[in-house]
């Protein structure tokens, strides 16, 4: 017993009934023998039978109170009784009702409400002259109407107003119909006391069956919301009622049968799938019990009973319309003989100044990204969740209320958010092709990878510079060993006859003291002062103003001295100086004498020298 001690938020859910001021009285409800509920609620409005033929109908704002008048506006929607009537989950104006006339129509109740009766629908669609048993909307694809017939259910699509699907394998009246949450799968209620699973987009739609209830009396069933779970009420062989939880996985046996009473009303099952509440009214009865259904046993936990009116109907209004702010987690409107009751299903807590967020996970929201077209199609996109915060919506705790306007203009809305998701779809689609040719946008390049970048650049130029002094070098070798002469420019060098000699005799004293000294590891010489006399810089400084001849010639007269001074170290501007002047000085030589011996230019000793 130890789920007696379990911990629940809603276990201790208390019915809250509002004084008479706050119900709507002075109604007139007659009996009806159908299969419906005889009322249904959006967040807008309320729909119940009126007058004893039940033809009619009367559209209340959800929070109207008082009494009302025999010559209020009505809807005056069939010839015959009102079966069954369902609003849609994305249109709160949106109304759909079937009669005992074989007709199903869709109305759109304005959105001040019945200023003035109604007598013309959106759209009727006709049930082959059988009478309409149940009716409703698809749970996930917006503007997909079904009903239910005598052995027959059919799926229309209001865009095109066609039928969309018809199954007659049912051989006896179907009394009920329900889908499962993420509207893939149905269940249905049959006279002949068998419930059937059926996937309309299949190829064999009935996919389970099993026996139920074994009484011929009415029989509801309900999917508990996107589990693979329904529940059906009816009555046994001994007229009992009771209530049959079955597993899809085990269709056959039933998981959980819970015996009631021998009463004869016929229990309307209204379940919650966001609290796991399930409310159990009885068509002529006075109370209301409410159970928590679980995943494990017992199953069914009963809470508290509500007590009063006899009921004729029942409803639950949707989660978008609750007073979150107030601690209500369900209502249930509750219709009688003469008034409409809203009764509160509240959980205590000790202020209700703030939202208490573990009492209201997120519900499924008001649009929906499927139409009947995809669903028929395979599709099974869900419906988006939406948070009941009133600090994460637009109008606080008020009520959300969708109305979208008349049929046309929500078909009209529907064909145009299909046209521009085609279009994206074909910008998308020549995205695509584009980076498959090649057509791509610039990719980003870090800073450090341009840097390595240009390093590598920079190492590799500096590479093919030497080879390119290596075979020039090699070259002139080669030329002198055979003995040809080296070409001589024709306006810089006529007369200077001695410079290649010259370069070439301090070219191989430089070698050969490099190569002595190779082998030892001696200090460098001090450079010599800027006041000595004979420096070249004193040379060098002295030709400023002159000619390159003059500047080539005072270059290579010092050259011929003994010892030739180094000239004056200068500071380094930068890291990469040496290096830097060094290929400079290098090209710049190539460039006035092309045909210069590569080891006269580049011998380590002048190297030092130009450093």
């Amino acid at each position: 017993m130890a789920w007696r001690f379990k911990a629940s938020k809603y276990k201790n859910a208390t019915p809250i009934v509002p004084k008479p001021e706050a119900c709507i009285r002075d109604i007139f409800v007659g009996s009806y023998q159908t299969y419906g509920n005889n009322i249904a609620a959006s967040a807008a409005f309320i729909a119940f039978n009126w007058e004893h033929a039940g033809s009619s109908l009367a559209v209340l704002p959800i929070d109207d109170c008082g009494r009302k008048s025999k010559t209020m506006p009505l809807l005056h929607a069939h010839s015959d009784t009102v079966t069954y009537l369902d609003f849609s989950p994305f249109h709160d104006g949106l109304l759909a009702t079937g009669s005992q006339d074989c007709l199903v129509k869709v109305w759109h109740i304005p959105e001040k409400g019945l200023e003035q009766s109604i007598s013309t629908p959106e759209c009727t669609f006709s049930t082959k002259q059988r009478r309409v048993e149940t009716v409703g909307f698809h749970p996930t694809a917006d503007c997909l109407l079904f009903a239910t017939a005598i052995g027959c259910v059919t799926l229309w699509d209001l865009t095109c107003q066609q039928e969309a699907f018809s199954n007659n394998e049912h051989p006896e009246v179907i009394q009920s119909l329900s889908w499962k949450q993420d509207g893939r799968l149905c269940v249905t209620s049959c006279k002949d006391k068998m419930l059937r699973v059926m996937d309309p987009r299949a190829s064999t739609p009935i996919t389970l069956a099993a026996e139920s209830h074994q009484s011929i009396k009415d029989s509801r069933v309900v999917w508990l919301g996107d589990q693979n779970r329904v529940l059906s009420t009816g009555f046994d062989a001994a007229r009992l009622r009771q209530v049959i939880i079955r597993d899809l996985r085990n269709f056959s046996m039933p998981e959980k049968t819970l015996e009631l009473d021998c009463s004869t009303g016929i229990l309307m099952p209204l379940f919650d799938p966001d609290t796991n509440m399930l409310f159990l009214s009885g068509k002529g009865d006075t109370t209301i019990n409410y159970l928590e259904v679980t995943d494990k046993d017992p199953y069914l936990i009963e809470g508290i009973r509500h007590s009063g009116e006899q009921t004729k109907g029942a409803c639950l209004v949707p989660k978008r319309a609750l007073k979150v702010m107030e601690g209500e987690v369900n209502r249930i409107m509750q219709l009688t003989s003469n008034s409409v009751i809203p009764i509160m299903y509240q959980v205590p807590r000790k202020t209700y100044r703030d939202f208490h967020t573990d009492l209201y996970p997120e519900t499924n929201g008001y649009r929906s990204d499927m139409t009947a077209t995809q669903w028929l199609d395979g599709a099974n996109t869900p419906v988006p969740k939406i948070s009941l915060d009133p600090a994460k919506r637009e109008l606080g705790d008020t009520p959300i209320i969708v109305l979208r306007g008349p049929l046309n203009e929500v078909v009209n809305n529907i064909a145009n958010k299909m046209r521009n998701t085609k279009s994206s779809n074909n910008i998308s689609t020549a995205d695509k092709i584009e980076r498959e040719k090649g057509i791509v946008k610039a990719t980003y390049v870090p800073i450090k990878e341009k840097i390595k970048h240009m390093e590598q650049q920079s190492h590799t130029e500096k590479c093919e510079l030497e080879q390119r002094f290596k075979e020039i070098s090699a070259a002139h070798k080669e030329k002198d060993e055979d003995g040809n002469p080296h070409p001589q420019p024709t306006s810089e060098k006529n007369g200077n006859d001695n410079h290649h000699q010259q370069r070439e005799t301090s070219s191989s004293s430089f070698d050969s003291e490099t190569d002595m000294r190779a082998g030892e590891t001696t200090p460098p010489k001090p450079l010599p002062r800027t006041s000595r006399n004979n420096s070249v810089s004193e040379q060098l400084s002295a030709t400023v103003g002159g000619t390159n001849e003059d500047v080539i010639t005072s270059v290579v007269t010092a050259s011929n001295v003994a010892v030739a001074p180094r000239p004056v170290a200068r500071p380094r501007t930068t890291s990469g100086y040496k290096v830097n002047r060094r290929a400079i000085i290098i090209h710049s030589h190539i460039t006035a004498y092309p045909m210069l011996s590569f080891s006269c230019l580049i011998s380590r000793k002048h190297a030092q020298t130009l450093t």
